[in-house]
């Protein structure tokens, strides 16, 4: 694999195919009441150019790499704190960009929420395309409130174990912790940003008769909050997504198929 830093050369020529940027043509439109039209992991692939796994048109959302080394303890970091990937982030990144680069053929645009770690993330990914990325407010992390800058073990300590145990095993907010802007803000904007990309991708597809592929870089809890979109789903063990790890939906209509959810970039 191999290896640069964001921001300078690569050590070996990239080759991608460079598609012409066009501006983007969003209808208004509400998101639809369900965008979801179910999960379809291996039905729409076909092989293409030597070998090569061609899809249908895909947006695919990576979760930022690790911000902590492996001996830190890991603390709540929400929309207002920036950090920067550690080497191991770094090289996430490099693989998500491989990964990109193996299975399409090409990238129209490269989405990232403003925060540093996803930006760095989505850099990444970006530069050896010679692309740049377009920042998002909608797909910036929630602010944590009372929990922002806690380790786990001292959230449990000050406010109990429902709480924390109640979002990590299905998503639910806690109520007085300061979080924000509320669930039903973050949802709306999500749908918008989901419905915005749908229309795109549909469009573009149809304008060139090819696939078309935007790559988005968020967080984890952004990625919760679209889990629960796409599928209705809460109280999911396959809800949260690793550091690194993709998740890929293809537009169906003016909805979605989930082709892959918490996607190891490395297979």
């Amino acid at each position: 694999m191999p290896s640069f830093q964001p921001g300078l050369t690569p050590s070996r020529p990239w080759t991608a195919t460079r598609i012409k940027w066009r501006k983007s043509r969003y209808r208004e439109r509400k998101p639809p009441t369900s965008i979801w039209s179910g999960s379809d992991s291996f039905g729409w692939l076909k092989e293409g150019r030597s070998g090569a796994t061609m899809h249908k048109s895909a947006l695919i959302i990576f979760r930022h790499g690790n911000v902590f080394e492996n001996d830190e303890d890991a603390v709540w970091v929400g929309g207002n704190t920036d950090m920067s990937l550690t080497q191991a982030g770094l090289s996430q990144a490099v693989t998500a960009h491989s990964y990109i680069e193996r299975q399409y053929d090409s990238v129209l645009k490269i989405i990232s929420s403003p925060q540093l770690q996803t930006r760095l993330f989505a850099e990444t990914i970006a530069d050896p395309f010679g692309l740049h990325i377009s920042l998002d407010e909608r797909l910036r992390e929630r602010g944590f409130g009372l929990w922002e800058g806690l380790r786990d073990i001292e959230v449990r300590q000050r406010f109990g174990n429902a709480a924390i145990e109640q979002w990590e095993q299905c998503g639910t907010w806690p109520v007085g912790m300061g979080w924000t802007p509320s669930q039903e803000e973050v949802r709306s904007q999500l749908g918008t940003f989901l419905s915005e990309q749908n229309t795109d991708l549909t469009e573009s597809m149809l304008e060139t008769g090819t696939a078309a592929y935007h790559v988005a870089v968020t967080s984890g809890g952004v990625l919760r909050e679209i889990y629960t979109l796409l599928t209705g789903k809460t109280c999911d063990v396959t809800l949260r997504v690793k550091p690194g790890h993709a998740c890929v939906l293809s537009p169906d209509g003016d909805k979605w198929i989930v082709t892959n959810w918490n996607l190891d970039p490395r297979r």
